[in-house]
Parts: C-alpha cells; structure tokens; sequence
C-alpha cells in the first residue's frame, strides 16, 4: 500500500501544472494458494486532473481507480503468468479536445489481457 500527494507548480509563476493529479493510491494483495500457485489483485488510484488549453479551453478530467489481476504459477524453470489489466474496463483517458491538441498523454488502455511465459535456463 503507498499513496502520494503532489502540488505540482511552475518555479517562475507560480501556477498549477497541467495534466498532474494531486493524489494517488496504490493496493496490492497477494495470496498464495499452493507453493507454486499464486493470485495477486490491485488497485491504482488517480485524482482528477486539470487542464487548459491553447485556444482558451479548460476542464478537468474525473479521478480512475484502476483494478488489475494476476495468475502466476511456477514449475520448475518455468513460470506462466495470466493477467487483466484495468479489470473493470474504467474509462481513463482525457476528453477528445484535449487529446488532439497534445501530442503525448498517458492514459486510455481498455481492459487487456496479457498471457507470458518464461523459462529460465
């Protein structure tokens, strides 16, 4: 469990930051079920973040949690691992105009699955 707060401002002004939230939050349970079997469920946290624009726009975009699971078992030099990522299918990205006025912002995945497997020789 670790959480954050952040006041983000710019040396010269003074003012906000863009793009940053204040708070976030992070829970992660573990649990294993056998020696070699193992479940895992956590959760991400984000506070709402403000945002304005060039051409006068401004706004903020609403807080996420986050949920993601994770299957893992272990056979000798082998390791598979099953996991959900943004469980829930939560919507997180920023609104479409600010989207295409910013080149690069985290944020949007819809709930993946990921499937890996490692062999260690």
């Amino acid at each position: 469990l670790n959480g954050s707060y952040m006041d983000g401002k710019y040396n010269q002004t003074d003012e906000k930051l863009d793009y940053i939230a204040n708070y976030s939050t992070n829970a992660v349970i573990s649990y294993n079920i056998m020696n070699n079997l193992k479940i895992s469920v956590s959760n991400q946290y984000v506070g709402a973040k403000e945002y304005n624009l060039n051409n006068g726009q401004s706004g903020e975009v609403d807080h996420y949690n986050l949920a993601n699971a994770m299957l893992k078992y272990k056979y000798n030099s082998s390791t598979w691992m099953f996991q959900v990522k943004n469980l829930l299918n939560e919507n997180y990205c920023f609104p479409e105009q600010v989207r295409k006025n910013i080149a690069e912002l985290p944020g949007g995945a819809e709930r993946s699955f990921y499937l890996t497997y490692k062999y260690l020789f």
